[in-house]
């Protein structure tokens, strides 16, 4: 089994929207793992970090889409889920990120429409130190916002609930990183 069902067969739903995107992605999955292409050029899998930390969530200004989002992107060949949502959040936020000590958390789980193609994202927890520092080519606006301003300037409702599962997390466990 992928990572990417691994992931999904282990997660559980909160909304309507979410349940009904988990659905989609492990049919979606199902149907790779029978022979179908898992990457087609109007659907695949997509990962995005939920940066959390003291400062509250760490959100950057998309280049063509002029959104407040997560950082994230495409999974490249032979790479994990959890492994481009750090990939990407490193280079979109030049942040220090970590998985949390118990390896990767799937916080939320989200299909959208981007750019004439459908992005089923998985959405890691990713602990976040630091002053943004994007990578040359990146967006340059990248910042830490509070929970409350996070989900007010988010640029997508899916992100939003992805928001509120971090921000829960962050919560239950921020004692125990000695925040």
């Amino acid at each position: 089994m992928s990572g990417i069902a691994n992931a999904l067969a282990g997660h559980l739903a909160k909304g309507e929207r979410e349940k009904n995107s988990l659905q989609l992605c492990r049919e979606f999955q199902q149907r790779a793992e029978d022979g179908g292409s898992p990457k087609r050029a109007e659907t695949h899998f997509t990962a995005s970090a939920i940066v959390v930390g003291p400062l509250g969530s760490a959100l950057h200004l998309h280049k063509r889409l002029r959104l407040w989002l997560q950082p994230g992107g495409h999974i490249e060949n032979g790479e994990e889920p959890w492994e481009a949502a750090e990939r990407e959040a490193t280079e979109e936020t030049g942040l220090d990120l970590s998985h949390p000590a118990s390896g990767p958390v799937l916080a939320h789980v989200d299909v959208h429409p981007a750019g004439g193609h459908l992005h089923l994202d998985l959405r890691y927890i990713l602990i976040g130190r630091g002053e943004p520092r994007p990578a040359a080519g990146e967006s340059r606006a990248v910042r830490w916002f509070s929970w409350p301003n996070a989900m007010a300037v988010a640029g997508d409702p899916g992100l939003v609930a992805a928001l509120a599962a971090g921000w829960q997390w962050w919560r239950h466990n921020e004692a125990a990183l000695g925040h």
